[in-house]
């Protein structure tokens, strides 16, 4: 194969190396489209990743087909590949899906190998691709891929939706945009039948978004992005030791492990994980079911519950995708007696919390606190709004009122991407400013929480470890005074479904709603 030695300028222009540049701009409007964490975003972002990877399947075979190999080419080509995967996994690690340092090995695996490869020249010895390079590839294509896909599904989950003709429109028009390109740009032979192949399966998983129910949780993002760091370490462990062909395949296999293992011991989730595998000899609780057919009402849109002591209040949405609350009597838990429609700038309330006939509603689409009147909106059957608080926050879910050294606080937690719990002076905020301006302190939560609530000095924390949920009770004393969520924990109880949402405890009575069983399910922590 003969390289092109042409001047810089008609380098540029060569139409395989504008192929290689249009990825640099596919990339970053796909991050863009991902850090917005809108659903419709982020399917449109899915999309334009897909006909990347497309471009990159084919330009090197147009290259060696047309004779348009260039050194440029030659550089920009692998660079491209680098800076895509680095930018996309970096985008899937700031909205949590596993701890956001892992992307440092992308870099530190391609950066190394890039000197290996110059240090190797010099010695007149050409450094040629291994097994464990296209292997890296393979995982860090099919990890991207998942993990954007979980992505979607959890964006739905917690509550944004998108429509099944809006899905089927950028699907159609992804697979039609790559097989246009194979026509533009006369590929031929198995390329044909990957990128068919490959367009297609993409464009049907993108299709189910909507029907899958599965709950995945954190530990497997965790895992998955764990595996693909692992092969990319192996690749560089490969490529370092070829170099002067120390050990065989087994040395190699061995020394990734052991640097595998390493990564692992210093994970703060791993070691999270353990301390909670431990504490897994948790206390059971004999849980009541009641209000079985709730789920059925509200197709399992259920997300969070308050109790005030006259009132059982859930937040949920509707047949047609609104959000409302869903009020009980405390005495009967079967027969809502109102639905109270909430104001259409309101997306999903993820959580809510009472306190002295207001009811605070957190909106995690549109990171802000509404505060409602309870008796007027109960008679109204609508939302009277008196206050609306901005968090200024990233995915601020989940909140609660607790009275703390003869302050009221409300604590608000950021539960994915820096995993804190924010402290607010009740009394002193200012509803012009970010509530993240007005912070009194922070507390490091350490864990995935999914609801909170408090009684007296108790403040109960719905947590996902290991695949399942588990319920923390936590000193707030101990907790505020020693900064650490860990340090203030006195117990920890059983649950009676995978997947609660919401939590709410009066009188030590702990009410919560199972979303894989579609009931109301009751507690206590006596």
């Amino acid at each position: 194969m003969t390289v092109v030695n042409v001047p810089i300028e008609k380098e540029i222009t060569n139409k395989v190396n504008l192929i290689t540049i249009s990825r640099f701009i596919l990339t970053i409007i796909a991050v863009l489209l991902i850090f917005t964490g809108n659903i419709k975003m982020l399917v449109i972002a899915y999309a334009l990743m897909g006909f990347s990877e497309v471009t990159d399947i084919f330009d090197g075979y147009i290259a060696r087909k047309e004779n348009l190999v260039t050194n440029l080419g030659k550089i920009l080509d692998p660079l491209s590949d680098s800076i895509s995967r680095f930018f996309y996994f970096f985008a899937l690690g700031y909205h949590g899906l596993f701890p956001i340092w892992f992307v440092v090995f992308f870099f530190f695996r391609d950066i190394i190998v890039a000197y290996v490869r110059i240090y190797a020249s010099f010695s007149g010895t050409v450094l040629a691709a291994r097994i464990s390079g296209k292997l890296k590839a393979a995982f860090q294509f099919a990890g991207q891929y998942a993990l954007m896909f979980i992505l979607l599904i959890k964006t739905i989950h917690e509550g944004q939706s998108v429509s099944n003709s809006f899905l089927i429109w950028v699907t159609v028009i992804g697979v039609l945009l790559s097989l246009s390109s194979l026509i533009i740009f006369k590929i031929r032979g198995f390329l044909v039948w990957l990128v068919v192949i490959l367009s297609f399966l993409l464009g049907g998983l993108l299709l189910t978004i909507n029907y899958i129910t599965y709950e995945i949780n954190y530990f497997t993002s965790f895992t998955i992005g764990f595996l693909v760091i692992s092969v990319t370490m192996f690749s560089l462990i490969d490529y370092v030791m070829s170099l002067k062909n120390r050990g065989g395949r087994k040395t190699r296999i061995t020394f990734t492990i052991l640097m595998v293992l390493f990564l692992l011991s210093i994970s703060p989730y791993s070691l999270d994980l353990l301390k909670n595998k431990i504490e897994s000899d948790h206390t059971p609780i004999e849980w009541k079911s009641v209000g079985d057919d709730l789920a059925k009402t509200y197709d399992k849109k259920i997300f969070g519950a308050i109790e005030t002591g006259e009132y059982l209040i859930m937040s949920a949405l509707d047949k047609n995708e609104k959000p409302v609350l869903v009020v009980f009597k405390s005495d009967n838990l079967v027969n809502p007696i109102k639905e109270i429609s909430l104001d259409k700038s309101i997306g999903t309330v993820k959580d809510l919390e009472y306190d002295d006939g207001t009811i605070y509603l957190i909106d995690d689409g549109n990171n802000m606190i509404h505060l409602l009147d309870l008796e007027k909106s109960i008679i109204n059957g609508k939302g009277i709004i008196t206050k609306t608080l901005n968090t200024g926050l990233y995915y601020s879910g989940t909140i609660a009122i607790f009275r703390f050294n003869s302050k009221k606080y409300m604590v608000i937690n950021d539960y994915f991407f820096d995993k804190e719990l924010y402290f607010f002076d009740l009394e002193s905020i200012d509803s012009k400013k970010e509530l993240r301006k007005q912070v009194s302190y922070t507390v490091p939560s350490e864990m995935y929480v999914k609801a909170i609530n408090t009684e007296d000095d108790k403040m109960f924390m719905l947590v996902n470890k290991l695949g399942n949920d588990l319920i923390y009770e936590v000193s707030i004393s101990d907790m505020i005074f020693k900064s650490s969520v860990q340090k203030g924990i006195k117990q920890i109880y059983s649950t009676a479904d995978r997947d609660f949402k919401g939590i709410t405890v009066y009188n030590d009575r702990i009410l919560t709603y199972g979303k894989r069983s579609g009931s109301i399910y009751i507690g206590s922590v006596k």
